[in-house]
């Protein structure tokens, strides 16, 4: 199945790119069971590498972007400047 990135108010949707790098991840471990030979099963391994440290980074990005902010607690400030005085 091609890769078709999907547009949403202009920007990629993280999580076809997620998928299309997990697949082609295992299609590239597949071709390295299967090579022939000892440096293209290597090109292969590293390909499917490189695939999953993509993967990896879209999920640690998605994580940091789903996680909440924390700002300052309510009360923090006011009670420290109560404290001191």
């Amino acid at each position: 199945m091609p890769h078709i990135k999907t547009l949403v108010s202009g920007a990629c949707r993280i999580e076809s790119d997620a998928i299309y790098f997990r697949q082609r991840a295992s299609e590239e471990r597949t071709a390295a069971l299967h090579a022939r030979h000892a440096d293209a099963r290597q090109r292969h391994l590293e390909k499917a590498e490189a695939y999953e440290d993509r993967v990896r980074a879209i999920t640690l990005r998605e994580h940091h972007r789903s996680a909440p902010r924390r700002g300052p607690q309510k009360g923090v400030l006011e009670k420290t400047l109560v404290q001191n005085d």
